[in-house]
């Protein structure tokens, strides 16, 4: 082993050095230590002498709860947090925070605890995640209409045979009608439902279904496929 500087009975923070080890780190010899809290740690010389290791660890945990127990007992009384003013502390604790009554923007009370306001987790007492949900739920329905509806229609549901999961005659847009045992036929186009008659038999309603469909809907998807998919396929 080359010579080395021997830091045997030095201290640095709470560490003091007790013998090195054979372990290298970057070229540094790393040297056994004893805390001042009993915990045996192992640290380089770079860090000792620098000072970036002062510690086994525990002199970092107590600055970080330091701070948490000064954030606690912090008085915020009047000061605001997003739409948030703090009022007043309550007795009451939240993972030992104390819970705070503050007053929304839009006149709601509510509690949260020290640490939620001074981090900024909770902004309002809801009505501001509230505000966004309805925001991107316009976005979200704006995005889906410009996707799925051409010339306020829905091209999924037109080119869609499948009747709804509580179809009692298993064929879309035919319905049977309890009060006299006939079936009846609808279709939707363009955000109009219109009402195709009732007929004896499952069958007729059914084809009655299917010549609305193909004059509706045949030409609309004709005009679709030959016209506006073309103009797409060019943006």
């Amino acid at each position: 082993m080359g010579k080395f500087k021997d830091l045997t009975g030095h201290r640095f923070g709470r560490l003091t050095v007790i013998e090195p080890t054979k372990e290298r780190k970057n070229g540094a010899v790393v040297w056994k230590c004893k805390c001042s809290c009993g915990n045996i740690c192992f640290v380089s010389r770079a860090n000792l002498e620098q000072g970036y290791v002062r510690s086994c660890g525990c002199l970092k945990s107590e600055q970080v709860a330091e701070r948490s127990r000064a954030r606690q007992t912090k008085d915020l009384t009047g000061q605001k947090f997003g739409r948030l003013t703090a009022v007043r502390p309550t007795e009451k604790r939240n993972n030992e925070y104390i819970v705070w009554e503050c007053r929304c923007d839009c006149g709601n009370t509510t509690y949260v605890n020290s640490n939620n306001l001074v981090s900024g987790d909770t902004l309002s007492c809801g009505c501001l995640n509230s505000e966004k949900a309805r925001a991107n739920a316009s976005k979200n329905i704006a995005k889906f209409r410009e996707k799925n509806y051409v010339a306020g229609t829905r091209l999924d549901v037109i080119g869609n045979n499948k009747p709804n999961k509580n179809s009692t005659t298993g064929i879309k847009g035919v319905y049977l009608r309890k009060k006299d045992g006939r079936y009846t036929a609808h279709i939707e186009f363009q955000g109009k439902r219109y009402f195709l008659g009732s007929y004896p038999t499952k069958e007729e309603a059914a084809q009655a279904r299917k010549q609305a469909e193909n004059k509706l809907y045949g030409d609309f998807l004709q005009w679709y496929n030959s016209t506006y998919k073309d103009l797409q396929g060019k943006k």
